[in-house]
């Protein structure tokens, strides 16, 4: 390796091939409908105000609120990552983010359930868990302890972070559960995400959608590339979806999955009480019948009509 001062600068004339085949300057939202693609943000956008809404924990279970806290923010990131995804035509890499969604999904459903609060508990206590034994892990490799951590300077740093999070699982609120995190594979105790899903009483999410989605999560469904295959010829996809239907099956289905998450952090926070909350979306029927709805309301119906989806009404 040479050192700074031995440096020079020289001008490169690369030739590098280069195959256009993402669609970049025509991206698969403009196929629209965008009709569904702004409904898609101002759904997102309704869950940044929720949070907004939501900044202060209740005294009665201050840990609890700052869990689910934690949790819807990482809801509405993911969401908007998925979204991203989709409007490019990037249905594999959403299908690795619907993953970690219903992940996200089921311990809200736990934890809102758990009226001891020992679920909020259990996940707390288990991220610094893990992030204390991550830490301890690194330093007790050798090589990279040797190598990445004592090149970089970070093995004081590293030891400091793991002892952190060892005193945080220390603290006192997890003394009930602290353990049994020890002793579990999993956060939320159970023996594995099946069993986790038919406690939220939702086993067909487990089968359906969460296990098939460990395909693309892991990458080991290498057959699901090829579009057609003969004993001549193996055909490989497209890099992109193009068809508007099978995209906005996707976007509508993780949207109404969306809302319903924020249905259930309303049902135990309970409906904001804010100004701009307060208010009321009507419905005029052809005989003249008004009815108000709330935002939340109005926004699952949306969604329910624009995206075809009766059984989530």
């Amino acid at each position: 390796m040479t050192a700074q001062d031995d440096r020079i600068e020289v001008e490169v004339a690369s030739s590098i091939p280069q195959a256009t085949l993402f669609h970049r300057a025509q991206p698969a939202y403009l196929e629209g409908p965008l009709e569904n693609w702004a409904l898609a943000q101002t759904a997102i956008d309704f869950g940044v105000a929720l949070l907004t809404e939501w900044r202060g924990a209740r005294a009665s279970n201050p840990l609890k609120d700052a869990v689910l806290q934690a949790l819807l923010r990482r809801c509405l990131v993911t969401t908007e990552g998925y979204v991203a995804l989709l409007s490019r035509g990037l249905v594999e890499p959403a299908m690795s983010l619907s993953r970690t969604l219903l992940d996200n999904d089921l311990a809200i459903r736990l934890i809102v359930r758990d009226a001891s609060g020992k679920m909020a508990k259990r996940l707390a206590a288990y991220h610094y868990l893990t992030y204390q034994q991550h830490g301890q892990d690194m330093l007790h490799d050798r090589e990279t302890r040797e190598g990445i951590l004592t090149n970089g300077g970070r093995i004081q740093d590293v030891a400091s972070i793991a002892g952190s999070y060892k005193r945080f699982l220390e603290m006192p609120v997890f003394d009930d559960v602290r353990d049994e995190v020890r002793k579990s594979r999993f956060w939320h105790g159970f023996s594995g995400a099946e069993e986790a899903f038919r406690a939220a009483e939702a086993p067909a999410d487990y089968f359906m959608l969460y296990d098939g989605a460990t395909w693309f999560v892991h990458d080991v469904n290498v057959d699901f590339d090829y579009a057609d295959r003969t004993e001549a010829e193996m055909r490989l996809k497209p890099l992109v979806e193009r068809d508007p239907a099978a995209i906005q099956i996707q976007l509508g289905h993780q949207l109404l999955r969306f809302v319903t998450t924020l249905r259930l952090l309303v049902e135990d926070r309970g409906y904001p009480d804010g100004p701009a909350f307060q208010v009321m979306s009507t419905a005029t029927f052809p005989d003249g019948r008004v009815e108000e709805f709330n935002a939340l309301e109005a926004l699952t119906g949306q969604l329910v009509s624009r995206f075809h989806l009766p059984d989530a009404a």
